[in-house]
């Protein structure tokens, strides 16, 4: 069974993907709130965190990323927009846990003109139907099983980040029960062959290119334990 890493203290290198998270998030609401128009459809932001955990690490001192989200929409002029948060996690416990820290912490959110939505379902099943044209998706830690699910989510005005361990990708992509979630007619073993830490994220983030040839992709890489891990971030809004 996979380490619960909220009922632990988080290392550097998830503190640093933390922070890289929530930087990412600073400069989407710098792009998105400063675009005027006055069409419905952009009147209001979302952002999906759909392994959001229970907001803090083990020892409670270190913030998760919904509470990173939360901060960074609260220090800002939303200039009479909306902002819509989406929390999920499969684990409902930890919802319960998120929705108790978050009505501690912040009071009357509503005022500040931001929604929150909790739910708690595998990824693999979860759809969002909003027509909204900013979004903003958060795919953590396990987003490497649903890298297929992108497909779905990625239309105009989207922009995902997704954790990917790379190393994991460069050791297991020949077995059967890693190869699902891969076009390995786009990627394979070999390509990995003589490439450095920093270079076998790379050849990640290339095969998110052939994968989507129309979106911008860029590549963010953390080693941690002697792997390469990292964070691909993918936009189909040429603002960003």
């Amino acid at each position: 069974m996979a380490k619960d890493m909220h009922k632990s203290k988080w290392d550097n290198a998830t503190i640093t993907k933390l922070n890289v998270f929530e930087q990412y998030v600073n400069d989407w609401l710098n792009v998105t709130l400063n675009y005027n128009q006055d069409y419905e459809a952009y009147d209001t932001l979302e952002i999906y965190d759909l392994f959001c955990g229970s907001g803090f690490d083990g020892t409670k001192t270190e913030r998760g990323s919904p509470i990173r989200i939360l901060d960074a929409v609260l220090k800002r002029n939303k200039k009479g927009k909306t902002i819509r948060i989406y929390f999920n996690d499969k684990d409902n416990n930890k919802i319960e846990e998120l929705k108790q820290i978050i009505n501690e912490k912040y009071k009357d959110l509503k005022s500040e003109n931001i929604e929150l939505n909790f739910s708690s379902q595998d990824v693999s099943n979860y759809k969002i139907d909003s027509k909204k044209y900013y979004k903003l998706i958060f795919l953590d830690e396990y987003g490497i099983q649903h890298i297929n699910k992108i497909k779905d989510f990625l239309c105009n005005g989207t922009d995902i980040l997704i954790f990917i361990s790379s190393g994991h990708v460069r050791r297991f992509l020949g077995e059967d029960s890693f190869q699902k979630y891969f076009d390995t007619t786009l990627i394979s073993k070999k390509d990995f062959e003589g490439k450095s830490n920093y270079e076998t994220h790379r050849v990640i983030s290339n095969y998110f290119k052939k994968l989507f040839p129309k979106s911008y992709i860029s590549p963010f890489s953390l080693i941690k334990d002697n792997n390469n891990n990292g964070i691909i971030f993918i936009s189909n809004h040429i603002g960003m």
